[in-house]
């Protein structure tokens, strides 16, 4: 059975770590070689890295990997006000809806105690029983 293993998405660029005082004396011949060969060269002080020499590629792309996390970061920020904002309306709305409801259904129970006062109909009673939570006293006398 053949395993498959994952194709990094960018293959680690060669690296070598020199001393503070190679980097000073060899400066122009590592700048030389950084770019063309795609060479990572890490300045040291001993065990510490100091500093590191990259391709301009390479440092670019960072800079603009930040840049796109701020831009998404911002448009995230801002799609979260939007969406907070919609979902702010959308309660109010749907508390404005099930108010609308409620008063309707308090007007057409006013109509049908008008019509069959309660012990009349059975089946009638019955809905009314099963309504009476979704009718408060206070909204049913008010319609």
């Amino acid at each position: 059975m053949a395993y498959l293993t994952p194709i990094p998405a960018e293959e680690p660029r060669p690296r070598q770590v020199i001393s503070q005082r190679d980097a000073r004396t060899r400066l122009a011949h590592l700048l030389a070689r950084t770019g063309p060969a795609d060479i990572v060269t890490v300045i040291a002080d001993g065990d510490r890295p100091l500093a590191a020499l990259v391709p301009v590629q390479a440092a670019q792309s960072a800079a603009e990997a930040a840049a796109a996390a701020r831009r998404a970061e911002k448009s995230a920020a801002g799609w979260s006000a939007r969406l907070e904002k919609l979902r702010a309306q959308l309660l109010t709305r749907h508390a404005a809806e099930t108010d609308e409801l409620v008063r309707a259904l308090a007007e057409a129970w006013a109509e049908l105690d008008r019509r069959s006062p309660p012990g009349r109909d059975a089946t009638v009673d019955h809905l009314r029983a099963a309504h009476r939570p979704l009718l408060h006293d206070d909204r049913r006398h008010a319609a």
